[in-house]
């Protein structure tokens, strides 16, 4: 249905759940709306694409918290792997979980920079960090926003290089 779709695989590589991305241009009409993602399945239990990269984020004891699968792609394309998908502003008990047993030095929280201080992003990034304080010294975790931009893609597209210049300065 004019979707990019990903399909969310657990440990076991079973297909727990999908998570579509709208093609077409969004539509303001209330009556016509379509969410520009669409999440099948239990997102609290997804671990995306730890499939894939579980042993990079060990290997390198970072890991990189990103809001969407459109965050993650642009950070692979920067080559940057050791991320792991939320699918919105919370963190599930599962992710929290994970990253206990993942134990990493670095924990960035890299949520979208919904373009002023107060908005739902930015208080995310900071409720995100007070949840991860319980298990983590202050030291470990940091909050990476987008500089100037809203999201990882538009600071890549407006100045390609700026997202591995980011993490690297961090």
């Amino acid at each position: 249905a004019n979707r990019y779709v990903f399909p969310i695989f657990n440990h076991k590589k079973q297909i727990i759940g999908f998570a579509g991305r709208d093609l077409k241009p969004e539509v303001k009409d209330k009556k016509f709306f379509r969410p520009k993602w669409k999440l099948i399945g239990d997102k609290s239990k997804w671990r995306y694409p730890l499939i894939i990269n579980h042993n990079f984020i060990r290997e390198t004891r970072r890991a990189i918290l990103v809001e969407r699968i459109g965050d993650m792609l642009t950070l692979w394309e920067n080559k940057i792997q050791n991320c792991i998908v939320t699918f919105g502003i919370s963190l599930s008990p599962d992710t929290m979980s994970l990253l206990t047993r993942l134990d990493p030095d670095r924990i960035s929280i890299a949520f979208n920079n919904d373009s002023s201080g107060n908005s739902a992003g930015n208080k995310a990034a900071h409720t995100a960090r007070k949840k991860l304080l319980q298990f983590f010294d202050e030291n470990q975790i940091t909050i990476t926003l987008p500089n100037k931009y809203n999201d990882f893609n538009e600071m890549h597209l407006a100045e390609p290089n700026l997202v591995a210049k980011h993490f690297n300065a961090k």
